[in-house]
């Protein structure tokens, strides 16, 4: 008898490690009112994530995406903390809405970690993104957007909901080249001067 409770007891624990928890859910409009880098409404189609910033010590993404570098759903930025989250969403006729979902303790992302928002201009929508030179961008956060507490909270941008809505955001963020492709084309620059010099 003590057997058979012992095999029942293994089984009840293994088959609830199985059950996932819930999740906190976050959805809705998050910007409202956003423009491309020329000034105008933001087209459809174009590719958002959420990102978390999982230490506390501000974001890579917000003014640091260099060409080779990519921002995809379930990993890690680069080699920074900041977690991305999938926002399952696209710009669409100058508003950014979607949905994400995340789990607290998963890859270090606690409640009170505060998270923001990459869109871009010109650049599809999809799970994983590599955005190449001159690709426009735009990064928005705001104090309401934190983890909660509770792995079952269902938050919610705008209309009363927990999470404030941004409103006349702007791609106006660069991908620029890599730091090495900067030292690439200073001594390009350096031999060519020297072969103009030596001419003379």
């Amino acid at each position: 008898m003590m057997k058979k409770l012992t095999y029942f007891a293994f089984a009840l624990v293994g088959a609830l490690a199985l059950v996932p928890l819930k999740g906190v859910t976050i959805s809705g409009t998050a910007l409202s009112g956003v423009l491309n880098e020329s000034g105008s409404p933001i087209g459809s189609g174009w590719a958002a994530f959420v990102v978390f910033d999982t230490e506390g010590n501000g974001f890579l993404l917000d003014g640091g995406i260099v060409v080779g570098d990519t921002i995809a759903s379930g990993s890690f930025f680069e080699s920074s903390d900041d977690y991305i989250v999938s926002f399952n969403a696209t710009t669409f006729l100058n508003t950014v809405p979607g949905n994400a979902s995340f789990t607290l303790g998963d890859n270090s992302i606690d409640d009170g970690d505060a998270f923001g928002i990459v869109f871009f201009d010109s650049v599809v929508s999809s799970a994983s993104v590599s955005p190449e030179f001159g690709d426009a961008y735009g990064f928005v956060t705001d104090n309401s957007w934190v983890a909660p507490s509770n792995n079952s909270d269902t938050l919610t941008f705008g209309g009363g909901g927990t999470l404030a809505q941004v409103s006349g955001s702007q791609a106006n963020l660069t991908v620029v080249p890599e730091p090495s492709s900067f030292a690439f084309l200073a001594g390009a620059l350096g031999f060519g001067l020297a072969l103009i010099r030596r001419r003379r």
